[in-house]
């Protein structure tokens, strides 16, 4: 019990500090019903924004994010770890979402401290960052300052959340970072997790740093769920360095009587009026972890997001050659919708750009007169990315073919007949980002079992050489007396002469 009641007062001080000082914390649940598919998406939110003229006193800021920034220059960073493909179709408008796997995209005032800040950050979060090399990174096209990589076999674990719980002022042990439970969260059909930094000037000309850190859940759930059975939780605290905790409901109703919580501030969302977002303060729900969260009144369909999907695949068999097909449709019935693409292709995959079909609204076009292509120098990564407006009720399609590269056996990793990771690509389109599945591409594989059959069959030959040899320098004929001498003389004159009486 003293030491709750000493992570209180330590939480008292600091919220004390937070209020006098120049440091601003606030944190956010969204929670959208999705009745249909028997699922809730949960979105958690935390935002710290503090002041950096001149200052090297830390607050809540957490000390190790401010020192990465300011020692390799950073401007600007988004790092996300995603498990799991965002259904847009079925889940509506993305609440936090990325390419799978790791993405780590970074603005820096001096390029060259890229590699710096992956090492940094990979004991930071206690991920494989130091793998984002120049085998997989590449400047972007509008900022080549801003560099951007992924790693779309890095996994999401409890190894790499408890390092971002830790950077919320509260932790776990309050507030709505308390909620958050590893063994819950990683039971989910959707699991984005983000870091978000930025060094600014404000409207007054300070500088400061703000972090944003989010948490997005997709989980399947009963009819009659609850805030204790989504999250896996059985209490709730206040944190009392956030200036604002908010539980937000997102409905297609306006009727308050869908939430059985309680009361709650009404607002139409920004993006979609026939969203409404029931906002409750966190400390006036501490009491209905229990109960069922909504009424069958909030039961209500979700509408259309987004009107354009994605989906790239595979084309081809074999370990030699392959391809990439890809359809981007527009379902919207009457508007035509403009779209960026764009995609990066590891170095083995030996792309052969003259091989590229694209058609538009159902007519080929010239690829030249579409594509922007980046090829790959010194093992880098492709790119490729065009810009095209569908039509309603059209879709765009492309193909093209590569050749599967022949690896040193150093290259390949331990489980290589497992595939090579291609990272997913991302369409642009509606104001908002969305990515494709990843591809697992087989490269041809040299005999693994070679190494060790040579080993085997050198030990072998080398073994039976150094047997026989030392055998035949150690080993000496057996002496004998002059007793067993003369026996052997008798037994041979007895046994000529047992032969000559047989011959006679």
């Amino acid at each position: 019990m003293w030491f709750h009641g000493a992570v209180r007062a330590a939480m008292a001080v600091m919220a004390a500090g937070v209020v006098s000082g120049a440091s601003s914390y606030t944190e956010d649940l969204t929670i959208r019903p999705l009745p249909h598919v028997s699922k809730v998406a949960a979105h958690f939110s935390f935002e710290l924004t503090t002041s950096t003229n001149g200052s090297t006193h830390f607050d809540v800021f957490p000390k190790s994010i401010r020192q990465v920034i300011q020692k390799y220059g950073v401007d600007e960073l988004h790092l996300t770890f995603t498990s799991g493909l965002w259904r847009h179709a079925q889940w509506g408008s993305v609440l936090g979402n990325g390419p799978y796997g790791v993405s780590l995209q970074a603005t820096l005032q001096d390029p060259s401290q890229w590699t710096g800040l992956t090492q940094q950050l990979a004991g930071l979060i206690s991920a494989s960052l130091n793998k984002l090399d120049a085998s997989t990174v590449y400047p972007l096209q509008s900022s080549p300052s801003t560099l951007h990589g992924m790693l779309p076999r890095e996994e999401l674990c409890t190894e790499n959340l408890s390092p971002w719980i830790k950077l919320l002022p509260c932790r776990a042990h309050a507030g709505l970072g308390g909620w958050i439970r590893p063994l819950a969260v990683l039971d989910s059909d959707f699991l984005s997790m983000a870091l978000h930094v930025s060094n600014e000037v404000d409207a007054s000309g300070q500088r400061q740093l703000r972090l944003r850190q989010t948490l997005t859940v997709v989980r399947r759930v009963k009819s009659d769920w609850t805030l204790a059975s989504l999250l896996d939780i059985s209490t709730s605290s206040v944190c009392p360095v956030a200036q604002s905790s908010l539980v937000t409901t997102e409905l297609f109703t306006a009727d308050a009587s869908s939430l059985r919580a309680g009361a709650s501030v009404l607002y139409v969302s920004s993006t979609d009026d026939s969203i409404y977002h029931h906002v409750m303060p966190l400390e006036s729900i501490t009491s209905s972890l229990s109960q069922p969260w909504l009424t069958s009144a909030a039961l209500a369909p979700l509408p259309q997001a987004y009107f354009v999907s994605g989906h790239r695949y595979l084309t081809g068999f074999g370990q030699i050659q392959g391809g990439i097909g890809l359809r981007l449709a527009n379902t919207h019935p009457t508007d035509t919708i403009r779209v960026s693409y764009h995609e990066s292709m590891p170095w083995y995959l030996k792309v052969y750009f003259s091989t590229v079909k694209i058609s538009v609204n159902g007519e080929e076009v010239d690829p030249l007169t579409v594509l922007h292509i980046v090829p790959s120098v010194q093992d880098h990564p492709y790119e490729l990315s065009f810009q095209v407006d569908i039509a309603p009720q059209s879709q765009v399609l492309m193909a093209y073919s590569f050749d599967k590269a022949f690896l040193p056996m150093g290259l390949h990793p331990p489980d290589a007949n497992r595939g090579f990771d291609v990272p997913a690509a991302s369409w642009t389109a509606q104001g908002t980002t969305l990515f494709t599945e990843p591809l697992l591409v087989p490269l041809p594989t040299p005999d693994f079992s070679m190494p060790y059959n040579v080993i085997v069959l050198t030990s072998t030959v080398v073994a039976m050489s150094f047997g026989i040899i030392i055998n035949a320098l150690l080993r000496h004929e057996r002496k004998t007396n002059n007793l067993t001498w003369l026996l052997q003389k008798i037994g041979a004159v007895l046994s000529k002469v047992t032969k000559k009486d047989k011959i006679d």
